[in-house]
């Protein structure tokens, strides 16, 4: 169950990446999503999923510490 939001919320987060690169760039939302898995595969993205990911456990570990549910605006 906690598999399927995680996924859902990815997927509403990839969306909105997407709709926000189209508008910056003026493009088409079917061509960024390309330009995101090339970008992510040569690396370029890489240090950015990485940041964000550290940013991640950096919620996680805090709220863990003081036991609170780390905030999300997905859900």
């Amino acid at each position: 169950m906690e598999n399927r939001k995680i996924n859902k919320n990815a997927k509403i987060a990839l969306k909105q990446v997407k709709f926000e690169i189209a508008a910056d760039y003026g493009m088409n939302q079917e061509d960024v999503f390309d330009i995101i898995e090339n970008a992510k595969s040569n690396g370029v993205l890489s240090r950015y999923f990485s940041e964000l990911e550290n940013k991640k456990d950096l919620v996680s570990r805090l709220c863990n510490t003081t036991s609170q549910i780390p905030p999300s605006h997905l859900e």
